[in-house]
């Protein structure tokens, strides 16, 4: 898969993850990526594209996402989320 032919070729961690992060935003895949990936993508992100990220994401997916992290950490994502994807995800 082509794909994975140019994951492969990065060496830098952090740039699979700008890479990936772009491709989830523009295909709308991080839903769909397995957890240890989404974190990996997250961990890596400026807090400002980490809050474009969460507050992307459909509510389920960003429930899913968050309830697997430590409680602080969910604290903390939470904060980044616009005023109504806030609401909706402490509902």
């Amino acid at each position: 898969m082509l794909f994975t032919r140019m994951i492969c070729q990065i060496k830098n961690v952090q740039q699979i993850n700008k890479y990936l992060f772009w491709l989830t935003q523009t295909t709308g895949l991080f839903k769909i990526l397995d957890y240890a990936t989404q974190k990996s993508i997250i961990t890596e992100l400026p807090p400002s594209k980490i809050a474009e990220l969460l507050n992307e994401l459909p509510p389920d997916d960003r429930t899913s996402f968050l309830e697997d992290l430590p409680n602080e950490v969910v604290r903390e994502l939470i904060k980044t989320l616009n005023p109504a994807e806030r609401r909706i995800t402490l509902s």
